[in-house]
């Protein structure tokens, strides 16, 4: 099998006109060039109607797909139009190796997904890729628009609604996701600009176009913010609002710790050194005073 044969196999163009018609290597540049294009007379489906259609003309195009070991690579060919008549009009024809209105293949777009989906910030990705972050925000709002249509929201009953600084200032994001159940990880449901009351009225309103009712959400967690409870309140007065258990420990160490800070005044010696031993829990053998110690502090305040 020569390389032609190996790259059109790669690229997945059995069963339609295109071929591998050069293979060009650069080894100054470091880069891979491969042309594709198809023999005259070919006939394309038309992308609305179906229909196999002549070639009304032709662009040049170019994607980048994954490196070929360590070299860039890059595909290249006339990409043609067909004319489908008057009703399907003159429409630009999908290729098997790239999405529509997309400069990398399909194989180039995965590995984006991979590496942003590892936990990967979209700068850390275009790195490793070498490419620009500003390319790859291009292509990464695509597919989450896409996955957000294809989630299934039917099971949700317990969402999760927190906010989270996006950059310096002021700046939030509500972000309303599904905790963890049993063997299914979480997921984030839907993120909103701003941390306001509205992104609760936002999300019920995404929820009720996918044709769900928001009655089936019967629990809700929350941290304390006055415009979160506020939307909930508004817009799923029906659920359960739930603290989350953060801000709920958070509570009762303040509280914990103003007693502490009471009570020293009165026992100085007894409580000497205690706070952090208190902030410990009793689990991991921390008990901050013996039960002697604490006897004398019970025994003199009584008396």
């Amino acid at each position: 099998m020569d390389s032609d044969a190996v790259f059109a196999l790669a690229l997945g163009l059995q069963g339609t006109p295109w071929r591998v018609v050069d293979v060009r290597f650069d080894a100054e540049l470091r880069r891979l060039d491969i042309d594709l294009d198809f023999p005259p007379g070919s006939r394309f489906p038309h992308p609305e109607s179906g229909a196999d259609c002549p070639v009304y003309d032709a662009e040049q195009r170019s994607w980048r797909p994954l490196y070929f070991f360590q070299y860039e690579c890059y595909l290249n060919a006339h990409v043609p139009r067909v004319d489908g008549g008057p009703e399907a009009g003159i429409r630009r024809v999908a290729v098997p190796w790239a999405r529509a209105h997309s400069g990398f293949s399909l194989m180039m777009e995965s590995m984006m997904r991979v590496l942003v989906r590892s936990g990967m910030t979209v700068a850390e990705a275009a790195r490793t890729l070498g490419e620009y972050p500003q390319r790859l925000w291009s292509v990464i709002p695509h597919h989450v628009a896409k996955a957000r249509r294809a989630m299934n929201l039917e099971s949700v009953q317990l969402i999760s609604v927190d906010e989270v600084c996006r950059k310096r200032g002021q700046n939030y994001l509500t972000i309303v996701s599904e905790p963890k159940s049993g063997n299914r990880p979480s997921r984030v449901l839907l993120v909103i600009e701003g941390r306001d009351s509205r992104s609760l009225k936002e999300f019920r309103d995404h929820f009720e176009r996918m044709g769900l009712s928001a009655e089936q959400i019967r629990t809700i967690c929350s941290d304390r913010s006055p415009a979160f409870i506020q939307g909930i309140s508004e817009q799923f007065g029906h659920a359960v609002l739930v603290f989350d258990y953060f801000h709920v420990v958070q509570l009762a160490t303040r509280a914990l710790d103003e007693v502490r800070r009471r009570e020293r005044r009165d026992f100085p010696q007894e409580l000497l050194g205690a706070r952090w031993a208190l902030f410990k829990p009793q689990s991991e053998g921390n008990v901050f005073m013996d039960e002697s110690r604490a006897w004398r502090i019970n025994e003199e305040r009584v008396s």
